[in-house]
């Protein structure tokens, strides 16, 4: 039997969910389906019933292709309105605890202090995470260093990331309606995080920027503690919207026109190249130059990083982050993005790479950059390390004790000692049938690229078809109109020579052409 978990990554444009195991070799990725997503928006489920239809057909298709049914699981949230703030507690330890060591439970009831403090009647408390406690002239120490230390008065500092409760709620409602019961919620900066950024990262400082389709994620992370959390309201979406508006054209040449020429420096084009865009419905074509929808994505893309570096600047660390910056997400692809966060940025960017923490045998379809968020976030409930989660009904979100007999535990609304046992089925035969499902899906993905490409090859042949034809066409009218103009030459000789007839038998003197002055 295997130690497995599912995570839920309800995103705007696709809803994405895995199943991870955990053996001797490490984390590895057995499971993953992606469907188009419905009712969500800025990452929050605005609609119950199509987010529903877009949970339950994720399911389906995990059931009918890797024959893993999904009961349990994680929900990834990143809603827009998150917001990190910083708050402090303290506690004064009664006198007959001055020799006696720090516990657990003193350190959690500093943490439910602030909860209580900054819960409100709509928002609540999404993670908290310690950055550093004192205790007595002792300071600075993180939380492991003060457990077992001795004093009289303790204080903390905390980064506090809220958002509104009406996102768990709709969570919760979703979840239970498709039969699946919600063991935790991790927030997408933090999970993100985890699936990119090396231990070394973690440790100089490093600020990460995660670009979704219709938010991005910033993250700060110093000496291995997230510093600074936040999340802005626009994403790849808009580069979509805007190449719509620009060059008036429809979503889904939009869209395929930003991730077939995604470049985000204008410079970097060639100025006489282009695309036409086929003419339909009475319209002509239209060309328009690769320089011309660079800029339209350099703009967007700007406004994104200069918006990540206000929160970088917010999280008061941007002078201090040795490992620089950090780029995820669909957009992570487009060409050139480091040499525009530099510019941008001043610190040195690199392109995430998601595969650091599973095991080498994992799929790299599971790898891809939509995926990471899901990825990081089973890594981070693998990791056994304190996995802040949606707090509530007093729930500290802190899982130290729950890792324990291979079993993996987490912290759950309403229920802090749940258990995550997602799937288990006998090992020699779960291996033999997802191999040959791997096989068979890694034969389809063949299959649909050699597909793809004899349609593109097709649809080339058709262009070149119609522009020849177009040709033709064109030739039939300069014959047409040599025709003429040779008709009208004859038609204009014949009229002359009518008119001098008429001179000689008349006189010349009474006879004018049309030329001539009255």
């Amino acid at each position: 039997m295997r130690n497995r978990i599912a995570v839920i990554d309800p995103g705007t444009s696709s809803l994405r969910l895995l199943v991870g195991e955990k053996d001797e070799s490490g984390i590895k990725i057995i499971a993953g389906v992606c469907v188009p997503s419905s009712g969500v928006k800025r990452g929050e489920i605005v609609n119950i019933m199509q987010t529903l239809n877009s949970l339950n057909a994720a399911v389906a298709k995990m059931k009918s292709t890797f024959n893993i049914e999904v009961s349990k699981a994680y929900v990834v949230c990143a809603t827009s309105d998150m917001e990190c703030i910083t708050k402090s507690g303290s506690m004064d330890r009664s006198e007959n605890l001055w020799n006696e060591m720090v516990s657990t439970e003193e350190l959690k009831q500093i943490k439910l202090d602030v909860i209580s403090e900054v819960n409100q009647a709509d928002r609540m408390v999404y993670t908290i995470i310690p950055q550093a406690y004192n205790i007595d002239n002792y300071m600075g120490l993180v939380e492991d260093e003060v457990e077992g230390t001795i004093g009289k008065h303790i204080s903390g500092t905390f980064r506090v990331i809220t958002g509104k409760k009406q996102y768990v709620n709709a969570c919760i409602n979703v979840c239970r309606r498709a039969g699946i019961d919600i063991c935790g919620y991790i927030i997408s900066p933090i999970a993100c995080s985890w699936a990119t950024l090396s231990y070394d990262d973690r440790e100089l400082g490093v600020a990460l920027v995660d670009i979704g389709a219709s938010t991005t994620k910033v993250s700060v992370v110093k000496n291995n503690i997230t510093t600074y959390c936040g999340v802005i309201g626009f994403g790849g979406n808009n580069i979509t919207e805007d190449i719509m508006k620009e060059c008036n054209v429809g979503s889904d040449i939009a869209e395929a026109i930003k991730k077939k020429y995604s470049i985000c420096l204008s410079s970097k084009v060639e100025h006489d190249l282009g695309i036409i865009i086929p003419a339909g419905h009475g319209r002509e074509r239209r060309k328009y130059t690769f320089e011309f929808i660079a800029k339209i994505i350099e703009a967007r893309m700007s406004e994104i990083l200069e918006a990540a570096l206000w929160h970088i600047d917010r999280s008061g660390l941007k002078d201090e982050l040795g490992a620089g910056l950090v780029i995820s997400g669909g957009c992570a692809n487009t060409q050139f993005i480091t040499d525009l966060a530099y510019r941008i940025t001043g610190m040195g960017c690199q392109i995430a790479d998601s595969t650091r923490d599973i095991s080498n045998d994992t799929s790299l379809d599971f790898t891809e950059p939509e995926l990471t968020t899901a990825v990081g976030a089973i890594v981070y409930c693998f990791s056994g390390k304190e996995a802040p989660v949606c707090l509530e009904n007093g729930n500290s979100g802190t899982n130290n004790d729950l890792f324990s007999s291979g079993e993996v535990k987490a912290p759950v609304v309403g229920d802090a000692t749940k258990r995550v046992d997602t799937v288990t089925y006998d090992d020699a035969s779960a291996i033999a049938e997802r191999k040959a499902i791997e096989e068979q899906a890694e034969r389809e993905r063949q299959e649909r690229i050699a597909r793809e490409e004899r349609e593109r090859e097709m649809e080339i042949e058709r262009e070149r078809e119609r522009e020849m034809e177009r040709e033709r066409e064109m030739e039939r009218e300069r014959e047409k109109m040599e025709k003429r103009e040779l008709k009208e030459k004859k038609v204009e000789e014949r009229k002359k020579t009518f008119i001098k007839k008429i001179g000689d038998i008349f006189g010349s003197g009474n006879v004018f052409t049309d030329d001539d002055e009255a």
